[in-house]
This record gives structure tokens, sequence and C-alpha cells, in this order.
């Protein structure tokens, strides 16, 4: 489809506008050095180079031929991780202050008492100066006011965070629902043929546990449990047979499946053929004792009587 432009002939004086970017196009052009292409070496022609940039690789991976550490698209690279070593501060006496450490993670606003001159009454400190007040300035009724809605936020926000409680917004207003029940007549809905049903939020008690019990999984075992190792099964020979057999226990006061045991073996296994009776000198000596007092005595006896 031809166009109206080819009938119309070439404006004979250009624009002010169009000669303005021609300009502004040669002078850029002329500016702008044009950038020599990086060239790799090809295959087989990589002796002494060595890739140090990320346009030394391209878009591939890193050259095999080469032997040193090689990071394509800085793949493989360990981050420097950033550390919690804190700078070492120095107070206006030249002393190192350890403030830093005991200040770190807490909020800017916060007072932290760091060193041992806050333990010291104001007043007996050595840098106190007597024109000054002992008691700081009280907070005016501003300060008061602003301090004790933030604490309040904070603890509405821990307490709803830990109980999960919704409260109810109080400005919001009940709805009023209208219906008509589908059974009509004197003996159903108290003879009304139509209800009003107010619909309000009800405020939720933080305190109230939670009404959801969650029960906790099974902890999966970390790891297999390792395998135990057996010598491979033999054939039990006569003799191991025989050792093996262990008779029936029989208990000498009840034989339920009536077993008949001999009286040796019952004499043997009470034990009492197997243990030695023997006598103590000790009684022999007690018994001389008895009798040699009792003659005593029938001799004191004998002569109160004379």
């Amino acid at each position: 489809m031809s166009s109206i432009s080819q009938f119309l002939p070439e404006p004979k004086h250009p624009s002010s506008g169009r000669q303005h970017e021609e300009a502004m196009a040669e002078s850029s052009q002329a500016l702008v050095a044009p950038q020599p292409a990086h060239e790799i070496p090809a295959y087989g022609q990589r002796s002494g180079w060595v890739p140090k940039t990320s346009d030394d690789f391209g878009d591939g991976g890193a050259y095999p031929e080469i032997a040193m550490l090689q990071y394509p698209l800085g793949m493989g690279r360990k981050r420097s991780k950033k550390g919690n070593a804190l700078a070492k501060q120095v107070d206006g006496n030249g002393n190192v202050s350890y403030d830093a450490l005991v200040r770190h993670g807490r909020r800017p606003n916060e007072v932290v008492h760091s060193q041992f001159k806050d333990m010291i009454p104001l007043r007996q400190r050595a840098d106190f100066d007597d024109n000054q007040e002992a008691i700081p300035e009280r907070p005016d009724a501003e300060t008061v006011r602003e301090t004790t809605e933030r604490t309040k936020q904070a603890l509405e926000k821990a307490l709803g965070k830990h109980t999960g409680a919704k409260v109810a917004k109080p400005d919001r207003e009940p709805t009023y629902i209208r219906y008509t029940p589908n059974q009509q007549g004197p003996g159903f809905n108290s003879g009304a043929a139509q209800r009003i049903v107010r619909v309000s939020d009800m405020p939720v008690d933080p305190m109230e546990p939670p009404k959801i019990r969650h029960q906790k999984k099974a902890r999966k075992p970390a790891s297999p449990p390792a395998p135990v190792m057996h010598s491979p099964p033999r054939k039990l020979t006569a003799e191991e047979q025989k050792e093996w057999s262990v008779p029936p226990c029989v208990s000498n006061w009840k034989n339920i499946h009536g077993f008949t045991v001999s009286l040796d073996k019952r004499l043997a296994a009470d034990g009492r053929g197997i243990e030695e009776l023997s006598v103590s000198d000790n009684f022999s000596r007690l018994a001389e004792a008895l009798i040699s007092a009792e003659s005593n005595a029938r001799k004191e006896i004998a002569e109160r009587s004379q």
C-alpha cells in the first residue's frame, strides 16, 4: 500500500528540531569511541592466557586446560559472611569503652547502666557539680501521655500475639436481619409472621485457653538403625542339641503336668546335701562359762546360809 509521502517532494528547508537531533546524534557518535570486542583465544591456543573477569568466560563454564581456580559467573565462590565483631571505642580520657558490648542489640533510646559510676549516688560522684540539681527534671504531661500510649500499644500487641484474641471494634454497630420462616401459622413462631435478628460482635476473653488442641507428631528417626551382622546359619550337631536340651522346671509345691521326679533329684535341687554343717567353738565356751557361773553362784549361796 502506497503512502502519501511518496507523491510529495522533499522539503528544501528542514525544520530546526530535525537539525538539532541530527547534530546531537553526530556529536554523540564522535564522543563515544568504538569499544574493541573482547577476544578469547581459541582452544589449543590458550597457553599463558588467564581468565580474570567474568567476560573472559562468556556464556560458558570453566576452561579445563587451565590449571587454576576458576569461578565462571561467580559460581563456587565463597561469599564473605558479615561478622558480628564490634569496633573498638575509646572515651574522652583515652580508656577503652566497653559500652558497645552492653548496648549491642538494644534500642537506641533504652537506658543501659554499663559503668561502675552508675551504681554510685549522683551527689557522691566525682564529676557532680554542686550547681546542678541532683534530681533531674521530671517529664511533662505530654511526654507521660505519649509513653503511656506507647506502652499500652506494646502490651496489647504482645497480648494479642500470645493469646490470638481478636478484640471486636467498639464503634462497629450491630446489624439487624429480617427473615420470614417457612412454617406459618398460630402454632409456629408464637404466631409471628416475621422475625428480626440482631447480629453483633461478641468480645473475646484474651485469657481464655485455646479451644483447639494441637497434637505433636512423633519425631522421625534421625538416621536408619545400624544393621546387625549375623554369622551364616549352621546345622546343629547331635552333641550341641544334647547340650541345649534344658529339662523342665518342676516346683516342689505344684506339679500341674504330672512330671515324675525322683527323690534324689529333688534333694539335689534343694541343695541340702551340698551344705556342710559345722558348729562354732564359741558354743563350747559359752557352755563352760555358764557352768562356772552356776557353780560360783551355788557356792556363794551355801556360804550365806551358814
